[in-house]
């Protein structure tokens, strides 16, 4: 298959434009404390010449290495480029979908949409961009090596990417694989290898030039290597479940506002993404067992249906909209070639297009009403003065009024404590305010949600001796989970603290949220 230049301009540009208006109308609205912070806060350290898993407790250095390269060209860690960065990376999944479309012989009308569709999709949620982008590169990976299934060049491509995407997320990279052996299933089921031994050898090489980075660090410093092995032992623990929202689970009996409303939309996405990759999965192996030349719709079908499937896990493993709106976006991509290769009369068109244009619109309700322009705008609507201009950095953010007054109080503190790095902590969940000050976090963890042993917490104690003001939630938790509450997870560091530092007396934070100082160094 030829390259066509005129579709790389029309992609590359017209992605560019789509991401570039999202980012001016969305990117103002809101800060997270915690899961956004991690990401801002990690980009910051990384620039700063630390390295991720190994100097603090983060994701896979991809994501880190890949903002702090916008920050170096900025020379500004700010919120602002931070987001700058996101959507570049959301570019690159939107531009490859935008080509793979045109490729694949989707109408330009139907490219336009569907640019449209994923560029707000990419807009929820903003930190998990990045899972996004990628599952949208799979998508167009394998599509192409579906067109040219006996090109070693393209398997060796596809390991590549595998190995770039396991830098960005080990998980990514298991998904990756995944969606490698379907294809490989399908190509076998369909006789079109013509030397599965050569081709897994391509593809495994590529994966080995890929993961580069993560491979010379692991073999030259141990500190990384103990802290890696570490991690991956301790994958299980990482997430913890929540049952998928299907939408009959629910109660609407008591009026459907528009809370319920992006309920129901959820629980209907929990069911046709589904549906939508079982179609393409049949469709795709059905014409493998019955030799049928496939036409690029098909292919594209098959390609969006194999990438998805193993991004389900992610989706539903721990099934809030956040996951689910960062694992699915392959699904798109298959709605759009289910509309082209539905052909005959308008009685067998209706059903594909009827089904089709009932998921679009199940799907955007979803992520539209996800929004944070759409939350914020609702929220100063239905109770004025609850959101507030902020200035982070260089730039200002519509933020919720209490977040306005923590890092208001704690900036004063910050500011008449004299403090520097290494003399703030904040926990449990909220690393956004290491970066927002631009201070460096005492110890190597800053997301306190996992129960840590007495050894580990008196190494926690040790290193917070210099730190002067800690803000803390203590009742904080995950899905009102009180075994996750800090008595339980770090009862040692919490004694330590309650006993050790005095709590200042604030009007203007938000209930269950304290500053302690040190009262040898900064009282009242």
């Amino acid at each position: 298959m030829k390259i066509k230049i005129n579709l790389i301009c029309e992609a590359t540009l017209c992605s560019a434009a789509f991401c570039a208006v999202s980012f001016l109308l969305f990117s103002k609205f809101g800060f997270g404390l915690a899961d956004e912070g991690l990401l801002w806060y990690a980009s910051q350290r990384t620039y700063a010449g630390e390295l991720a898993i190994r100097d603090f407790f983060a994701y896979d250095p991809g994501r880190y290495w890949w903002n702090s390269f916008f920050f170096f060209f900025a020379d500004d860690t700010g919120l602002r480029n931070l987001l700058i960065a996101a959507s570049a990376f959301g570019w690159l999944g939107l531009a490859a979908s935008w080509y793979t479309l045109g490729a694949a012989k989707i109408g330009l009308p139907l490219r336009f949409l569907f640019g449209f569709i994923i560029t707000i999709a990419l807009a929820y949620p903003r930190h998990k961009i990045y899972e996004q982008g990628l599952s949208l590169l799979l998508v167009s990976t394998i599509y192409f090596v579906l067109v040219a299934p006996a090109s070693i060049k393209r398997w060796f491509f596809f390991g590549c990417m595998t190995g770039i995407a396991a830098v960005f997320g080990r998980n990514h990279g298991v998904f990756f694989v995944v969606s490698a052996l379907l294809v490989a299933f399908y190509l076998l089921a369909g006789r079109k290898f013509k030397d599965a031994t050569f081709v897994a050898g391509s593809y495994f090489s590529g994966i080995a030039v890929g993961y580069i980075p993560i491979i010379y660090f692991f073999v030259f410093d141990q500190k990384f290597r103990d802290a890696f092995i570490s991690s991956v032992l301790s994958v299980f623990d990482w997430q913890i479940p929540l049952p998928i929202p299907f939408f009959w689970r629910f109660d609407y009996s008591s009026g459907f506002g528009f809370g319920e409303f992006h309920t129901l939309m959820v629980g209907l996405v929990c069911v046709v993404v589904p549906v939508i990759y079982f179609f393409g999965f049949v469709r795709l192996f059905a014409s493998a067992v019955y030799r049928k030349q496939d036409c690029s719709g098909v292919l594209l079908l098959g390609a969006s249906s194999l990438a998805g499937i193993p991004y389900l896990h992610q989706a539903f493993d721990r099934a809030d909209f956040g996951h689910i709106a960062q694992s699915t976006l392959p699904a798109f991509i298959a709605i759009a070639a289910i509309l082209s290769i539905s052909s005959g009369n308008w009685r067998q068109r209706l059903l594909p297009y009827t089904f089709s244009i009932f998921s679009l619109i199940v799907m955007f309700g979803a992520w539209f009403s996800a929004l944070p322009a759409t939350h914020f705008l609702r929220a100063e609507h239905l109770n004025p003065g609850s959101v507030v201009r902020h200035k982070i950095g260089s730039a200002d953010f519509f933020i919720h009024t209490y977040q306005d007054n923590v890092l208001k109080e704690v900036s004063r503190v910050f500011e008449k404590c004299n403090v520097s790095n290494n003399e703030f902590l904040a926990l449990p969940h909220f690393p956004g305010v290491y970066a927002y000050l631009g201070t460096k976090a005492p110890f190597w963890e800053m997301y306190y949600l996992y129960p840590r042993s007495v050894d580990f917490q008196l190494r926690h104690i040790e290193a917070i001796a210099n730190v002067k003001a800690i803000l803390i939630a203590p009742d904080a938790t995950v899905d009102g989970l009180e075994r996750l509450k800090l008595k339980n997870t770090y009862g040692s560091l919490l004694d330590f603290i309650q006993n050790n530092y005095v709590k200042l007396n604030s009007s203007v934070l938000p209930k269950g949220i304290f500053i302690y100082v040190n009262p040898e160094v900064c009282g009242e």
